[in-house]
């Protein structure tokens, strides 16, 4: 996974940062579709997609552990 800065701009076409994508899955998101609900993000362009897949693989990945 591409490493970010919390204030990155991941979703150009609704300006969603990552920081905002990170906060909704600490806060209980647990997929794509509720993220895309939540900010837009990933209903655009599609340039986004792979990374907020990953952020919530990852994310997902984490909660496993514990």
């Amino acid at each position: 996974m591409i490493e970010q800065e919390k204030d990155d701009i991941i979703c150009d076409c609704t300006g969603t940062s990552y920081q905002k994508v990170q906060l909704l899955l600490d806060n209980g998101a647990t997929s794509l579709d509720e993220i895309s609900d939540a900010t837009g993000a990933c209903t655009g362009c599609g340039s986004c997609d792979i990374l907020v897949i990953e952020m919530v693989e990852q994310h997902q990945k984490q909660l496993a552990k514990l």
